[in-house]
């Protein structure tokens, strides 16, 4: 619905499947509620049509000020790196004094404090 806002030429489908690949692979691991969040604010706010490159900036804006991980954003390898490597490595943490209050603060960050 955000491209209704906003004059579309009468394109090649081709060129519209094309542009719609961009949009999907320039917004992957968002989640739907981040991709309408930044629709929305687009609507509120941009005075242009938007690229898919400015709505995933919105989505990145809005995920550094809320302070929380979204494990729902991360795609299946960003998910997997973090559940078998990341938090792993930030509970070890916990028990070395000069690191624990990074594993902390990694932990908190996800929702695992």
């Amino acid at each position: 619905m955000l491209l209704s806002h906003y004059y579309l030429p009468d394109d090649d489908r081709n060129i519209l499947d094309a542009a719609m690949v961009d949009w999907i692979e320039a917004l992957d691991g968002f989640s739907a509620a981040q991709i309408d969040a930044a629709c929305q604010r687009h609507i509120r706010d941009g005075r242009f049509r938007p690229s898919p490159a400015r709505i995933r900036e919105l989505c990145e804006q809005r995920a550094a000020k809320t302070g929380t991980g979204d494990k729902m954003a991360l795609s299946r390898s960003e998910l997997a790196l973090l559940e078998d490597t990341i938090l792993p490595t930030a509970r070890r943490w916990l028990t070395i004094p000069g690191l624990a209050e990074h594993g902390r603060k990694t932990l908190e960050y996800w929702g695992e404090a």
